[in-house]
């Protein structure tokens, strides 16, 4: 018994000393919880003054068109599917930069440089992102955030006390990793820093909970809450485009549209066919869910891959909205192509599910299903991408002919388009194709894997043989 006494003391100076700790945690948290001031409702700094609202003016596409000598329109959407994909579109990105295309007049330029719109959800929005910061720079730093252990900070997040204040703060987790983007990307740069660089305009794309519709941090979708984006952090959007439900809080933004002018979308051409009609009444219905004031004041923003993967419709929906007279008339008479690439990194579905007598685990039954869902969505918008292209060439083609038969030495109705679809699927080396295609949904991979995804990404691009030949006939 003599024994026992000590080793109940130990016991109690050890419980006493956590006891301790977890109670110094706890005063570090609600002290920091006082000192801790997070946006979770962006205060707009912008209302239109009065009467009827357009679209126009802003971060928008019309408004940050690039070189008026480049013959080539080039949109880019970057899928989700964690960093594999970002990865993946970073190499799409450097492969672009190393193709070159005759420009109307003067030197040759890279196909990168005649980019105007890239739209991104989920893991592609971290490269759309941070080249639409940091453009050339981004070749260098990029890679060090793909390379960085974000399961770590996410560890961090849930499992140390002195993280806990989202507990104070209703469960803002996704405000946190919003943090840990800033500090490993982009160091308090807003979209006011990212307008300043020009085009390609940069929509990251988020999904919002309450009407289910894909939402663009752009000025097309804050002129919806009567808001200004300028001076929203591109970290926040990018959390929000990254927050997948259950594991990370919503985004929140609040709506300022009870009071403000309406938003009214252009009207379709007198000449309109059905197909036009209808893409109007689309973008009408796309406005009216953001716009009911009596159903939305609060948008609550989480992983834009779950209405739009391929972030392809949400671009359709922006280019939709785009007003052809706006554009400067030596933008149009310099371009002859439209080309529209849509990087897809997200690895395949796991198909050794067809040998097993069930299925374990309520995760893998999740993301499977889920990933039945996109996949069939995904050849859904692919088609609709299609023929949305179509109605652009014919557009295109009418305004070049209002101006004149022949310009630049070109006939006015020379123009022409092309939708492609980068996926891993199009790696040629078999055994490379199926490491990458059994790439895990992560925000941290293996060095070497990341490497072969960035590697690829330049590759498939570069090698497309109907990149090559639509853009030959220049």
């Amino acid at each position: 018994m003599s024994g026992l006494y000590p080793a109940r003391r130990r016991f109690w100076r050890v419980f006493r000393w956590l006891l301790g700790g977890l109670a110094a945690a706890a005063l570090c948290s609600v002290l920091a919880g006082f000192a801790w001031r997070p946006t979770l409702l962006h205060e707009p700094g912008w209302t239109p003054p009065s009467g009827t609202m357009q679209f126009g003016g802003g971060y928008r596409l019309e408004d940050f068109l690039g070189d008026p000598r480049a013959q080539v329109i080039t949109a880019l959407a970057f899928s989700g599917g964690g960093k594999g994909s970002a990865a993946f579109a970073h190499g799409v990105l450097r492969g672009m930069r190393q193709m070159s295309v005759p420009a109307m007049h003067g030197p040759n330029m890279s196909l990168l440089d005649q980019v105007e719109y890239i739209s991104a959800v989920s893991g592609g929005s971290f490269a759309a992102a941070h080249y639409g910061v940091f453009r050339q720079r981004s070749f260098e730093t990029f890679p060090a955030f793909l390379h960085a252990d974000i399961d770590a900070e996410i560890r961090s997040l849930y499992l140390t006390p002195w993280h806990w204040v989202w507990l104070l703060r209703g469960g803002a987790t996704d405000d946190y990793m919003a943090g840990v983007y800033d500090r490993l990307m982009f160091h308090g740069a807003t979209y006011a820093d990212m307008a300043r660089q020009g085009a390609p305009v940069v929509s990251i794309n988020a999904t919002d909970l309450g009407t289910g519709a894909s939402f663009p941090f752009t000025q097309e979708g804050f002129d919806l809450i009567c808001a200004g984006l300028a001076p929203f952090q591109v970290s926040r959007a990018v959390a929000a485009s990254n927050g997948l439900p259950v594991l990370f809080s919503p985004i929140n933004l609040q709506s300022r549209r009870p009071g403000c002018p309406p938003v009214t979308v252009p009207p379709p051409p007198q000449d309109a066919d059905q197909d036009e009609l209808r893409r109007v009444r689309y973008i009408q219905e796309w406005v009216a869910r953001f716009s009911d004031t009596d159903r939305v004041r609060y948008l609550h923003l989480v992983d834009g891959g779950i209405a739009d993967n391929l972030a392809l419709r949400a671009l359709l929906t922006i280019v939709l909205t785009s007003d052809l007279h706006r554009i400067p008339q030596e933008k149009i008479v310099a371009t002859r192509r439209l080309l529209l690439i849509s990087v897809d990194g997200e690895a395949a579905t796991d198909r050794q599910l067809s040998q097993a007598p069930r299925v374990d685990g309520l995760s893998v039954l999740a993301a499977t299903v889920s990933g039945i869902v996109i996949d069939r969505y995904n050849f859904d918008t692919l088609l609709l991408a299609d023929s949305e292209m179509r109605q652009l060439v014919r557009r295109l083609k009418e305004a070049r002919c209002r101006i004149g038969p022949v310009l630049a030495g070109h006939s006015c109705d020379d123009v022409e388009g092309l939708v492609v679809h980068l996926d891993l699927r199009r790696v040629t080396d078999p055994t490379v194709r199926a490491r990458l295609l059994a790439t895990p949904l992560a925000l941290t991979l293996p060095d070497d894997l990341i490497d072969l995804l960035v590697e690829w990404g330049a590759r498939v691009v570069q090698e497309d043989a109907a990149i090559r030949r639509f853009l030959q006939g220049l």
